[in-house]
């Protein structure tokens, strides 16, 4: 799991998010809380997870999305008044942040995240997350639905 979540392109993630939700909405980190937790992250991680037969993990994804948000502030240097469009290599540096800690605070973490770890079949997860569909479709459809709702 950690190598297929450590291979997930985070540059085209960057630009896709650019081009989706940047030309009309100017979210900040702040945001997370409000607009982008519920407009954006809860919907695609709810449809991903019935997706991947683990609908029972839903609580547990948006908990680790919600603990992302919390680590990019502690140990990438993000702030709640950081511009989410203003300047792609600082929101691309913030990505491939949260990507290259992300591991390491799941298994410092893990009391928290071990149903996600001990997920059966574990496969599924990879399977979908390493998955061309994800990054050619499914995320840019959830990236759009938010930018015409903002």
């Amino acid at each position: 799991m950690k190598d297929t979540a450590e291979n997930i392109d985070t540059d085209r993630v960057t630009k896709m998010w650019m081009e989706a939700a940047c030309k009309r909405c100017q979210p900040k980190l702040s945001d997370y809380g409000s607009v982008l937790r519920d407009s954006l992250f809860v919907p695609f991680v709810e449809a991903a997870s019935q997706s991947m037969g683990t609908s029972e993990l839903s609580p547990h994804y948006i908990a680790l999305l919600d603990s992302f948000v919390e680590m990019a502030k502690d140990e990438c240097g993000a702030t709640d008044s950081m511009d989410l469009c203003q300047d792609p290599s600082q929101v691309k540096s913030l990505v491939k942040c949260i990507q290259g800690q992300g591991w390491s605070f799941v298994l410092r973490n893990a009391p928290t995240f071990l149903p996600i770890l001990l997920a059966n079949p574990c496969g599924k997860q990879m399977d979908y997350l390493s998955s061309p569909d994800l990054l050619d479709s499914i995320l840019p459809a959830y990236m759009k639905r938010y930018a015409e709702s903002c």
